[in-house]
């Protein structure tokens, strides 16, 4: 016949000490309100230990012994000739069984001061008197409460057992050099974000944005005018000014369009059918002192990156990659007369977007324009 019981009728202290007189050997198996654990013995004497609820990862037998007599309530059963999973050397169940109620005593003090691992500690703002000693062990735990922290937290910061991290933070409570603090605002509670599920809808909305948003696939490299026809997909964007003045300076313009501006008899002429207009462009180098931006259109660079060679592809996922305020800039440099002008416009494009080559894009707009 197999024994059992409850706690509220048989104290586990009672129970161990029936199974080391009578040399039991078999699994005692404790379920209760804190969560269960076992206590296998041998002829008698402890062999292994298991606790579900236990903070540390390994802890000893004197320590998963304490927390079963934590329990208020639950139930026993020891299952005869049960063997441990693993079994280490027997020892006495006398001794461990003391220990674990010699803490059983403190632990009743330490929670009239701290009730549980869930409430706050944080440090002093000041002593109550003028110096006070610290020792290594009880500066890791003022380290480790910091600003403030769960008793919990300082348990698994210093990987102490329940008892041991109490016992540390009721100690430097003593000492006046921690305090109980409310639990800092907007904090998420354990358990009370949950993301929210992905609809149909969502994936649909997503899919409705890929689409509409502009492709550059169709532009061929080498063609300037393709690419800018391409670019002229943003040409509706918002003005990348902030102010009334820079809003007129392009979304009230009445100058063409870029895909009008690649499409002119004037842009034809200058890229011939049977040629890459790439090919035509060259740039022959001059003092940077003496460079501006109408020399650089004319062929000689006169910023630092310019010696970069015009890669078509490149400058197709650089455009492809601009917001629309970039896009309305490159659109006003496009169509600048005079340096000023063509200036304000790229430094707003640079301002707007700063992974922009501004020597590439030097160099595709005088392929364009010049």
């Amino acid at each position: 016949m197999a024994l059992s019981g409850t706690l509220d009728t048989f104290a586990l202290p009672d129970v161990l000490r029936l199974l080391a007189s009578t040399a039991k050997t078999g699994r005692l198996r404790i379920t209760g309100d804190r969560g269960s654990g076992s206590v296998w013995v041998d002829s008698g004497e402890v062999v292994a230990t298991e606790l579900a609820s236990a903070v540390t990862q390994e802890p000893s037998n004197e320590e998963v012994v304490f927390g079963l007599l934590r329990f208020v309530a639950g139930s026993f059963t020891f299952e005869a000739d049960a063997m441990a999973p693993n079994a280490s050397t027997p020892a006495a169940l006398e001794p461990v069984l003391g220990a674990a109620e010699n803490m059983l005593v403190e632990w009743r003090a330490i929670e009239e001061v701290i009730p549980s691992l869930d409430v706050w500690v944080g440090l002093c703002k000041a002593l109550e008197g003028p110096d006070v000693m610290v020792d290594q062990h009880r500066w890791s735990g003022i380290a480790a409460i910091g600003s403030g922290a769960q008793v919990g937290a300082v348990a698994e910061a210093l990987e102490l057992n329940e008892i041991d991290s109490c016992r540390l933070v009721k100690e430097l409570l003593e000492l006046s050099l921690v305090e109980f603090i409310d639990e800092p605002a907007g904090l998420p509670t354990p358990g009370s974000f949950e993301p929210e599920p992905v609809t149909e809808e969502d994936l649909d909305e997503v899919v409705a944005h890929e689409a509409a948003a502009p492709v550059f696939e169709d532009a061929t490299p080498g063609e300037p005018e393709a690419l800018l026809h391409e670019l002229d997909a943003l040409d509706d964007a918002p003005s990348f000014g902030s102010d009334d003045a820079e809003e007129q300076s392009f979304e009230g313009s009445t100058e063409p369009s870029l895909a009008a501006l690649a499409s002119t008899d004037e842009a034809s002429d200058q890229f011939p059918a049977d040629n890459d207009p790439l090919d035509e462009f060259s740039m022959d180098f001059v003092d940077d002192d003496e460079a501006t931006t109408e020399d650089v259109f004319a062929g000689a660079p006169a910023m630092a990156d310019s010696d970069d060679e015009l890669d078509p592809a490149e400058m197709a996922r650089q455009l492809a990659n601009l917001s629309p305020k970039a896009a309305k800039a490159v659109a006003a440099a496009a169509k600048a007369t005079t340096d000023a002008e063509r200036d304000a416009a790229l430094a707003a494009v640079e301002a707007e977007d700063d992974s922009v080559n501004r020597g590439l894009l030097l160099k595709f707009l005088g392929s364009v324009d010049s």
